[in-house]
């Protein structure tokens, strides 16, 4: 588990896993939701599975969002996304030797 903080990476393994992280993660953390805090905390919605409770026309005018933004973040709060997942080598790496 973890907080979802910017730069961490998941690997989940089955629906119940997604759903668990889902319930831990703060629904304006999910990508294009950052900007509507305020909106999310006047609807009580605090974590993105409680978002899972409303359709995408729902979400569209809670939030204020447009349609495809609205399509977006009800995929996102389902832990559903067609980014593609691509391997990348690590942005710093460091050598320590004990025998120098």
């Amino acid at each position: 588990g973890g907080s979802g903080a910017s730069g961490r990476v998941y690997a989940v393994r089955s629906d119940e896993e997604a759903q668990a992280l889902l319930r831990q993660t703060a629904a304006h953390r999910l990508p294009g939701l950052g900007s509507r805090a305020d909106a999310l905390a006047r609807a009580g919605i605090e974590v993105a599975s409680q978002l899972q409770t409303l359709d995408v026309p729902r979400l569209q005018a809670v939030l204020s969002l447009s349609p495809a933004a609205a399509a977006a973040a009800h995929d996102a709060c389902r832990g559903v996304s067609s980014a593609a997942v691509v391997d990348a080598p690590p942005k710093s790496a460091s050598v320590t030797s004990w025998l120098a």
